[in-house]
């Protein structure tokens, strides 16, 4: 074993999670390399440092703690003083990557040893006797005679107390220097580290919760419980705890003992079930995702008739696994729900606040409809209720004033009211309420409805513009984008390139009505987009078999290399269709932007080149300028 190899099983943990955010670190310095410097950013992220040095120290990560410390003296720099820190940011960004992945594996990063220089002349020396501006004005400033003298070693002769601990690991290789400042042009986040461009999405569930895979041949195939098991160490590296449990009975043993654990599950397994009593099964509030190889209805009931809140089709891919455990498990569930209760009755009002306050509810309460659209506006809530009949007001009228902003378009308004008029209660629902509780209020009917109402609320909102099977943009969405970025092009003379993606054999599927098959073909294909291509591209809907994406920076070849690599990936993967495995390929038309073009021409133009690509054959990238 090696000497710096961990083992103590509390710093095994602290291993777990802390990789995450050094490689966080490294793609924000990647980010503000090549882009301006965001203060809002910086000052949130400042904190997130702080804690995880802190976090260093006490475990006695001293060398990774010494980083950290650098870095929080960067970012607490004024943003025109950070602009010139460039070329040390980006060496703080690939040392934050290096920490990261010895981490990863488990190896304790060591403390970097000064190596004495004594004997070179005057012209080989650089005095520093400015704390650290003056190392890097005297490096950036060196010609190309002194860097060859220098011999790429750099001695610091004096230096201020203060910048000692940032100084002690300051030797400086002027190779790496130069190629780093090669590398400042052309830099991008996503070359720091490739693999993280899921890793902000994956964090939150870090913390919180814990997936119990069941892994058993019994239920797989070899390859099958490979795939699993390699998703596993997947999430395991990114310091997400997993159990594996050879049987169902066992994994709904395990999340008693677990709390906000998930359970990932082949849907050959689900017959398991049939042991537990229905009372057993209904204690168990785990969340239960199956995974099958081919996406039919039959397997889809399978799943739901085995208490199944998620269904994923495999090959599994983090994100769209990611996708199910957000539809089943609410990420927000430590956060009360916020309930605005309208009722000018100061009595009724004080009745609803204490029925809700036993739930887990954040409550507000207007009695003043005047002030209402303030008080909406303040506290942002989840769920209304409102009374219909008051004074200078009605409920009626509220609800059709706030159903005219798009913003609250969805939200829920419950309409608390003693109007037994069946006609008149109708009228109140068409105003745009989304439920009527007839007064005197039951309180398990008034916390069963604020619950539900809330939850759907909070599972729907992020996903009001999305399409939930992809979470990505549907087609009038995208299409607002695409004509955003458009009108942006114009104003900054960007360069931007809009590509068109179909499967080639739509047509066939669509006439045997293979529709399932191609939803997950098409899901298949937007998880390889989210992974291969920048956080700053725009994945959305042209129409239902159509995708589109907006690529924000790079050039002809960039791009065209990058789509390239995307429909590789694609056509590697095999799919399920009756049974049979089937493969497929996409055909992609691409147009770059053009000053003063309309978001119609430019997407008109994409669209011809994908028409041409399609008539060229299969797996086709065409260009049209």
């Amino acid at each position: 074993m090696l000497e710096n190899q961990v083992t103590d099983d509390v710093q095994k943990q602290f291993l777990r999670r802390t990789p995450i955010k050094l490689k966080q670190f490294a793609r924000f310095l990647g980010d503000i390399t090549n882009n301006e410097v965001d203060t809002l950013r910086i000052k949130a992220l400042l904190s997130q440092v702080t804690k995880t040095r802190e976090t260093c120290i006490e475990q006695e990560f001293k060398p990774t703690a010494k980083i950290l410390n650098q870095l929080i003296k960067q970012l607490s720099m004024s943003s025109e003083s950070l602009q010139t820190q460039k070329p040390l940011l980006i060496r703080l960004a690939k040392r934050l990557s290096d920490h990261a992945s010895k981490l990863s594996q488990g190896i304790k990063p060591q403390k970097r040893v000064l190596k004495s220089v004594t004997s070179i002349n005057n012209k080989q020396k650089i005095s520093a006797k400015k704390p650290l501006s003056g190392v890097n004005t005297n490096i950036d400033t060196l010609d190309s005679k002194e860097t060859k003298e220098v011999k790429n070693t750099v001695e610091i002769i004096e230096f201020s107390a203060i910048d000692a601990e940032f100084l002690e690991e300051a030797v400086i290789d002027l190779d790496s220097i130069n190629d780093d400042l090669k590398a400042l042009t052309d830099v991008k986040s996503d070359q720091i580290d490739s693999e993280i461009s899921e890793l902000d999405f994956l964090a939150q569930y870090h913390d919180r919760s814990y997936f119990i895979f069941l892994t058993s041949l019994e239920y797989q195939t070899p390859s099958e419980l490979e795939h699993y098991n390699d998703l596993i160490d997947q999430l395991n590296s990114l310091g997400i705890e997993c159990f594996n449990e050879n049987r169902l009975v066992d994994c709904f043993e395990k999340s008693q003992v677990l709390d906000n654990s998930i359970i990932i599950a082949p849907l050959s397994s689900a017959n398991d079930l049939k042991v537990l009593a229905d009372e057993a099964i209904e204690t168990k509030s785990a969340p239960l995702i199956f995974t099958a190889n081919e996406d039919s209805q039959e397997n889809r009931l399978k799943a739901i008739r085995n208490r199944g809140t998620g269904f994923v089709i495999e090959p599994l891919a983090l994100s769209s696994l990611f996708d199910q455990v957000e539809l089943s498990f609410d990420l927000n569930f430590e956060t009360p729900s916020r309930i605005l209760v309208m009722e000018d009755s100061k009595a009724q009002a004080r009745y609803y606040e204490k029925v809700l306050q036993k739930g887990h509810f954040d409550i507000r309460v207007v009695n003043n409809p005047a002030i209402l659209l303030e008080a909406i506006r303040g506290f942002d809530p989840e769920t209304i209720l409102m009374d219909m009949q008051m004074p200078e007001s009605s409920g009626v009228e509220l609800t059709q004033m706030i159903r005219q902003m798009p913003r609250y378009a969805h939200l829920p308004i419950i309409f608390l009211s003693a109007e037994e008029n069946l006609r008149k209660q109708n009228q109140a629902l068409m105003s745009g309420g989304t439920a009527f509780i007839v007064k005197p209020v039951q309180k398990e009917q008034l916390m069963f409805m604020a619950r539900l109402y809330t939850q759907n609320f909070r599972a729907l909102s992020p996903r009001i513009d999305i399409n939930p099977d992809t979470n990505v943009s549907y087609p009038n969405k995208f299409k607002q984008i695409i004509a955003s970025e458009s009108a942006r092009a114009t104003r900054s003379n960007a360069r931007l390139a809009l590509v068109l993606i179909q499967l080639d054999d739509i047509e066939d599927l669509i006439q045997n009505s293979h529709f399932s098959f191609i939803n997950n073909a098409v899901n298949q294909l937007t998880q390889i987009l989210k992974k291969r291509l920048r956080q700053t591209d725009v994945i959305g809907h042209i129409d239902v078999n159509r995708l589109g994406v907006i690529l924000t920076s790079g050039n002809k070849k960039n791009w065209t290399q990058v789509m390239q690599i995307i429909q590789e990936q694609f056509a590697d993967l095999s799919f399920n269709l009756d049974q049979q495995p089937r493969l497929l390929s996409v055909s992609m038309g691409i147009s770059e932007v053009e000053r003063n073009f309309s978001a119609h021409q430019w997407l008109e133009r994409s669209n011809q080149a994908l028409e041409e690509a399609i008539q060229n054959g299969s797996s086709q990238i065409n260009w049209l300028s």
